[in-house]
């Protein structure tokens, strides 16, 4: 799929994710959610290259051309 975000970036439900959970630990100003913010950032980031590994493994050169063109959290410029 190469329209709508996935035309950008590669995750774009992750970006989603990292912008909505930093935003609710700057907002809640409480170490919990700031925490939380950590973990769940970690845990995609860790997560992200098995899934593009697997996705390699799946599509080899479409994929890799489709990695060229976009960013992998934020669009390139």
């Amino acid at each position: 799929m190469t329209w709508g975000p996935y035309k950008y970036v590669r995750h774009p439900m992750y970006t989603a994710i990292f912008v909505w959970i930093s935003s609710l630990a700057i907002v809640a100003a409480n170490w919990f959610f700031v925490l939380a913010a950590a973990g769940t950032i970690a845990v995609l980031l860790v997560r992200t290259p098995k899934e593009e590994n697997m996705m390699l493994s799946m599509f080899s050169a479409r994929y890799q051309e489709y990695m060229k063109h976009t960013g992998r959290y934020l669009p390139r410029l």
